[in-house]
């Protein structure tokens, strides 16, 4: 009787592990949540993305009364307010808003204070706002 040949299988090249595909799944992945997030909490309408809090016109709000109202629009008790500058004109505070992180802080938003009547509006970088 012979002997039964072994079964010979042609040797497999190794497949090559690039991590390209995976990374750009995973960045393709964290731009959509993200878009999908800032799209569902957008306001519905711009009025609500720039809450306005008066004082009497009466009497001309100080710096720290600008912090403070600055404050109440803020919902997120981990931001901190503080005064940056008076506007070019003299006539609003700007007032920055931020996270502190220990080592630096990060910007949330910049505001501007009517000096005469305390009315507090974003400050829309994006659009090319700067007071």
């Amino acid at each position: 009787m012979e002997a039964a040949q072994p079964v010979m299988t042609p040797p497999v090249a190794p497949q090559s592990k690039s991590f390209w595909p995976y990374l750009l799944t995973i960045i393709v992945t964290a731009v959509i949540v993200a878009g999908l997030t800032l799209w569902l909490t957008k306001p519905a309408d711009d009025s609500a993305a720039t809450p306005t809090v008066a004082t009497p016109a009466s009497t001309a709000v100080t710096a720290a009364q600008a912090e403070v109202a600055v404050q109440k629009t803020i919902t997120d008790p981990a931001v901190h307010i503080r005064y940056d500058h008076m506007s070019t004109d003299n006539t609003k505070y700007i007032v920055q808003a931020y996270n502190d992180m220990g080592d630096h802080i990060t910007t949330v938003n910049w505001y501007r204070v009517e000096k005469a009547t305390g009315a507090v509006s974003i400050i829309d970088i994006v659009a090319g706002e700067t007071e």
